[in-house]
């Protein structure tokens, strides 16, 4: 897997993005710990507000996945941020864990809009 690498670090340096996202490689490919977004994007010099400088590193980290790197994400409190994984193993834990967070998502918008359906539903009958 590009993302981890474990037995060959410097193949992923070799074949590390020209651009900006090989810049973001680079600086987590040295980290020892997850890093923020709005470190990252300062470490980049992106500019902006937070909400840009985060949507930023979010589509540069897209890129990374794209390519096949293993660009692990966590943005709840304050130990949150990018890193990569260091194993197989870790990588794939993240991906189940994603997953299962999506099914939920998936869940969640279909019962709202079963909820809004029968709310309008219920609206017609009372005011049709």
């Amino acid at each position: 897997m590009a993302g981890c690498e474990i037995d060959n670090p410097q193949s992923a340096i070799r074949n590390r993005p020209a651009d900006l996202s090989g810049q973001l490689l680079a600086v987590l490919q040295g980290a020892d710990r997850p890093i923020p977004a709005i470190e990252l994007a300062e470490r980049l010099a992106i500019e902006g507000n937070h909400e840009s400088k985060r949507r930023s590193i979010r589509k540069l980290v897209e890129k990374l996945h794209a390519g096949g790197y293993a660009v692990c994400a966590d943005c709840h409190g304050t130990e949150g941020g990018y890193w990569l994984a260091r194993s197989d193993k870790e990588w794939h834990e993240y991906k189940e864990t994603r997953q299962g967070g999506a099914r939920f998502e998936f869940v969640r918008a279909r019962q709202m809009a079963v909820a809004a359906r029968e709310r309008s539903d219920g609206q017609q009958v009372m005011f049709g």
